[in-house]
């Protein structure tokens, strides 16, 4: 009893953190918890999101068993994210061990604000400027490539189902700026490492490399660990930048889940099919994480 009068007082006394913070726990379940489950609950129906709502059951999951545009979106969201998990764990990864093994402070400094100012571009912007570097006839890659003699090399690159997606993975190269996040927190995490394992190290005699395979990357595995499950959340979510870019196309070479999702809901109004999809996509991203966290070991 005496407990709960202790909890109670304690939440009396400090109840106007807790009014302050009332705002933002309505919002998130406005907006998040009570979508969410509405869209698990609509998932069951058959709804167009006005005057049809008939319950089906599982149905609505069954057919995505076998509807060929969501498996080719499946294939063509696997392959991206795997292209970003693997540039999510090496470029800036570089970029930080690299401007973090720079004596001179200044040129540290000068990178540091170089790989930093792109975070600051709306990434819409971004994806048109993209948009144009890849155009066939004043794309800047095919324009290159007429003046170096390269004709027979020039494509459509987001028109071609051929290159079309890799053009989509491609957007940002070198990609430290596009993930300066990243290299921020991956640059944090070595100015991190106690200087006296450094000096002993280095009287030691260890080399470069060794540096980076025992000492580096052992003491940045939280910072790995938490960007591949950002990277994998991330690219299942993937959706503003091949709806500017291709809208899925040519055909369904760059279809993606979340656009496909989007499709469904907002073009041929099948709500119900599309919180399949995205109920579909919340237990694969949770299964990630699961194994993530439960597999992936971060003891230093």
């Amino acid at each position: 009893m005496n407990k709960k009068k202790s909890l109670g007082r304690r939440i009396w006394e400090n109840r106007n953190a807790y009014l302050f913070l009332l705002p933002v726990f309505l919002f998130l379940f406005v907006f998040k918890y009570a979508t969410f489950f509405t869209a698990v609950a609509e998932s069951f129906f058959n709804w167009n999101g006005a005057n049809v709502n008939e319950f089906v059951g599982f149905d609505n999951f069954i057919r995505l068993c076998s509807d060929s545009a969501f498996g080719q979106s499946m294939v063509n969201i696997t392959i991206m994210t795997l292209c970003n998990v693997v540039i999510a764990l090496t470029f800036p990864l570089g970029a930080a061990m690299l401007v973090y093994s720079c004596k001179n402070q200044r040129i540290s400094d000068f990178f540091k604000v170089l790989y930093i100012v792109p975070m600051v571009v709306p990434s819409l912007v971004v994806y048109l400027m993209w948009k144009w570097i890849y155009a066939y006839d004043t794309g800047a890659i095919n324009q290159f490539l007429r003046a170096a003699g390269l004709e027979g090399l020039t494509h459509s690159w987001l028109g071609e189902s051929g290159t079309a997606l890799a053009a989509i993975i491609l957007i940002g190269f070198p990609f430290v700026g596009a993930f300066g996040l990243q290299f921020l927190v991956y640059l944090g995490g070595l100015l991190n490492i106690s200087i006296e394992i450094m000096e002993s190290a280095t009287l030691d005699g260890i080399r470069p490399l060794q540096k980076v395979r025992y000492i580096w990357l052992p003491m940045l595995k939280p910072q790995l660990k938490m960007f591949l499950m950002l990277a994998i959340i991330d690219s299942m979510q993937l959706f503003e930048n091949v709806l500017v870019l291709t809208d899925g196309g040519p055909g369904r070479s760059t279809i993606v889940p979340a656009l496909y999702m989007y499709k469904q809901a907002f073009t041929y109004n099948r709500m119900g099919y599309a919180s399949a999809i995205g109920v579909v996509l919340f237990l694969i991203v949770l299964f990630f994480t699961v194994i993530n966290y439960k597999y992936v070991n971060t003891e230093e």
